[in-house]
């Protein structure tokens, strides 16, 4: 295994409207190998004209099924040497080389000029983390999905995709027709859709170092750990996007906090792991003298407050949405103020429930039960200040969402007011949430107190309490 220090989608659905009846198997475009909205285009075309084989489909859905990310889907380049039974006439029996057999029938019968190996070359430099999604269109859909039966259309997402912006998305069938998909609402069965892993980030090679660190530490705003990376190739090493997120968010670590405290199972039983920070003992560490007023808060609970509410922050084409949650807090050290963050990622099932064809799938209340921190009220005065995100991955993008409040801390007969604000470094194409700001004194004993952004509602509770 590599080791790494890391740097910080037979029926045509109805909600669909066929836009072409002449065959689109050639590409319209000068070829771009640079662009991926180009690479995902013509990879869609490829791989919808292959559906039109049954084990083509099988493949598909076993391996989207086997949700290596906790998503139905899968990276085009873990698969691209998997086998598919039975073999073709020309021995093809590779997940690529069925595509490239395919891409050859294309560029025979339409005089299509695009370069089969040059586009998966490109896909690996240039979109390395395209992969091939069956999400939920309704509970179950791609699990009951038959592939004895069904030829799904192939969709796509372009590199410009927003939630709140793009109605429509295109896709294929088996003989080059396009569609054009409802953004928001999902259609009434199973579509493949070619899109970008929203979990993982890649390194390229030439930036790979193999240095060993015994614990995280913050240098500058780079939070550097010694992991494994889960996948790489002659181009690219693959990382869980958890190990980054420090780097987004430019928070604080303590360099002499355990080395056992600093990663923590978020508390689900999802089979695919997330970690988030451990920041309670470290915040212990923070306080010369034992702090006189605490609380130990736990967000048991969270649910969107609408579909309409999910909708806007993330496409069913995108599978389910990946939310995180930034807690900030200002810090009282030798009579000095700094604000602080911290971050907790949460797995992506359990936000809606039921629904079959499409018709009523609804929100649902998923429980957590993820420790938050210690509130030392003596230190972290009395509001704080929690923030969601829908994370569209691109863990490198350069915008940055800013927190602010003003937080009081009230000793004896005074109260000191100070400004909070902190610059959280997210994606490109993340979706804020919303914000909601806790006061110390709110009853959160029991089942704990409900709180909303607007678009999302949560619970926080004391730690035993709930």
């Amino acid at each position: 295994m590599k080791y790494f220090i890391l740097f910080l989608f037979v029926l045509l659905a109805t909600s669909c409207n066929r836009n072409n009846d002449d065959v689109q198997l050639s590409s319209e475009i000068i070829p771009n190998y640079e662009d991926k909205t180009f690479l995902a285009k013509e990879f869609a075309k490829i791989l919808a004209f292959a559906t039109e084989d049954t084990d083509m489909r099988d493949f598909i859905k076993q391996v989207s099924l086997k949700k290596f990310d906790g998503d139905n889907n899968f990276l085009f380049v873990q698969a691209e040497d998997e086998s598919l039974n039975p073999q073709t006439k020309s021995g093809a029996s590779t997940f690529k080389d069925r595509l490239r057999e395919k891409s050859q029938v294309i560029t025979k019968s339409s005089g299509s000029e695009i370069d089969f190996d040059k586009l998966i070359t490109s896909i690996k430099t240039k979109y390395p983390l395209l992969q091939i999604a069956v999400p939920d269109v309704y509970d179950g859909s791609t699990e009951d999905w038959n592939t004895d039966e069904y030829k799904p259309l192939v969709a796509f997402v372009p590199e410009d995709f927003d939630e709140k912006t793009t109605k429509s998305i295109t896709a294929f069938d088996i003989d080059g027709n396009e569609y054009e998909l409802d953004a928001k609402n999902p259609p009434e069965n199973p579509v493949i859709v070619i899109n970008e892993n929203e979990r993982l980030v890649t390194i390229p090679k030439s930036k790979a170092v193999d240095t060993r660190l015994a614990c995280g530490v913050l240098l500058e705003t780079v939070l550097f750990v010694y992991i494994d990376a889960i996948y790489y190739n002659e181009y690219q090493e693959y990382y869980d996007d958890f190990f980054a997120v420090d780097a987004r968010l430019k928070s604080t670590v303590q360099p002499s906090s355990p080395c056992a405290n600093q990663f923590i199972y978020d508390g689900s039983n999802n089979n695919n792991k997330k970690y988030t920070p451990d920041t309670r003992s470290p915040q212990r560490a923070y306080n010369s003298n034992p702090p006189s007023v605490t609380r130990d808060d736990v967000i048991t609970k969270a649910k969107f407050v609408s579909m309409d509410a999910l909708k806007q922050v993330e496409s069913w084409a995108n599978g389910a949405p990946e939310v995180e949650m930034v807690v900030t807090y200002t810090l009282k050290q030798n009579n000095t103020y700094s604000t602080q963050t911290i971050r907790k990622i949460f797995t992506d099932d359990g936000w809606t429930k039921g629904g079959f064809l499409g018709i009523g799938r609804s929100i649902d209340t998923k429980i957590l039960n993820v420790p938050v921190l210690y509130w030392d009220k003596d230190n972290f005065g009395n509001l704080i200040k929690y923030t969601f995100i829908e994370s569209d991955g691109n863990t490198w993008g350069t915008d940055e969402y800013t927190v602010s409040y003003a937080n009081t801390y009230k000793e004896e007969n005074n109260t000191t007011t100070v400004q909070a604000s902190a610059k959280i470094k997210i994606g490109d194409c993340d979706d804020i949430i919303g914000e909601a700001v806790l006061n110390y004194n709110d009853p959160v004993i029991g089942e704990g107190k409900r709180y909303s952004t607007g678009l999302l509602e949560f619970w926080i509770a004391l730690q035993g309490t709930y």
